[in-house]
């Protein structure tokens, strides 16, 4: 599964595991596992192209994160690592977020 696709719990979650016969709770998480390590690999993405100064780039990533993180002061945190303005970030949260 891609990071930008969308993510259905039920499916993932339930009918994946019933389906291979593998328990549900053991299936959850590997997935969480597997998840963060994509975040992971992202946010060192992310830091890479800021040192190319390539901040097109880091806004998706930056997007990907908004899908992923749900206290709101992490999004500062990581708002002001990318260098991302407070505007910009305000768009992008709304956009997700509706």
């Amino acid at each position: 599964m891609c990071v930008t696709c969308v993510f259905d719990e039920v499916e993932v979650y339930e009918k994946i595991p019933s389906d291979l016969s593998i328990d549900a709770e053991k299936a959850k998480g590997i997935v969480k596992e597997h998840a963060k390590s994509i975040l992971a690999n992202s946010l060192v993405q992310a830091i890479a192209l800021l040192r190319q100064k390539n901040h097109d780039g880091v806004m998706p990533l930056y997007c990907v994160y908004l899908k992923s993180i749900p206290k709101l002061e992490k999004f500062a945190l990581l708002q002001y690592l990318l260098c991302i303005c407070y505007v910009i970030a305000s768009i992008l949260r709304t956009f997700f977020n509706s």
